[in-house]
């Protein structure tokens, strides 16, 4: 026997089935429920980019801050896949689940971090000759970096994968401060 969670409107999400999305969640699907990964339905949507089906699960009550054990929200997941209408729409839900109303009246705190570049370069992905590695960059919210405090300014990193994720936690300890 399985020790792993069924997760039928997870599965349907990934399927991309709507009419069995649609029929879970009027049964009264747990829309919150965690796969094995602590990946949620809205996560799940999230990284495939379906902005209808994001919207149906949101409109059902999914946690848009709930995050798996790689500590990504479903946004950060959007985003990382490169879904922009998705990280939108998502950014939109975590400014009314604030109680700020729209993402342009509620910017998120920015938040970032500094670091030496040479330790920087010891993450996965970080391109050669970049910087030099007596400078200091700004590792921010988003996992991205730059040579400015102010985060989208000089940017030098901005291929932001799981694995850097993973790099920038574990091996930085950075986190987000919320």
């Amino acid at each position: 026997m399985s020790d792993l969670p069924h997760t039928p409107l997870i599965e349907a999400v990934k399927a991309y089935a709507l009419a069995t999305i649609d029929e879970l969640l009027e049964s009264g699907a747990d829309v919150n429920q965690q796969d094995e990964h602590g990946w949620t339905a809205l996560s799940w949507a999230a990284g495939n980019g379906d902005a209808a089906i994001v919207t149906r699960l949101l409109e059902n009550g999914a946690d848009v801050f709930l995050s798996g054990r790689d500590r990504r929200t479903p946004r950060q997941i959007a985003w990382a896949a490169n879904h922009p209408d998705v990280t939108h729409a998502l950014r939109e839900a975590e400014a009314r689940a604030r109680g700020t109303g729209s993402a342009a009246t509620a910017l998120e705190r920015p938040y970032c971090k500094a670091y030496p570049v040479a330790r920087l370069q010891q993450g996965p992905g970080w391109p050669d000759g970049a910087t030099h590695s007596e400078d200091v960059a700004f590792l921010h919210h988003d996992f991205t970096v730059t040579r400015s405090f102010r985060h989208d300014e000089q940017v030098l990193f901005d291929r932001v994968t799981p694995e850097w994720i993973e790099f920038c936690t574990r091996a930085l300890h950075f986190d987000v401060q919320s």
